[in-house]
């Protein structure tokens, strides 16, 4: 979160299809959207 919990970071579009289902999770569009959005969070907390 940013100094202020109501601000917005960043915003990351999720190409995948609605409904998603579990299986979603095993696309490898939504591993390396995962990834992205954990470094973006781990390097924004440690910056603090």
């Amino acid at each position: 979160m940013t100094e202020r919990p109501g601000a917005i970071a960043a915003i990351y579009e999720v190409p995948l299809p609605r409904p998603r289902s579990l299986d979603a999770m095993a696309d490898p569009v939504f591993t390396e959207l995962v990834q992205r959005i954990r470094k973006h969070f781990f390097t924004q907390s440690t910056l603090d």
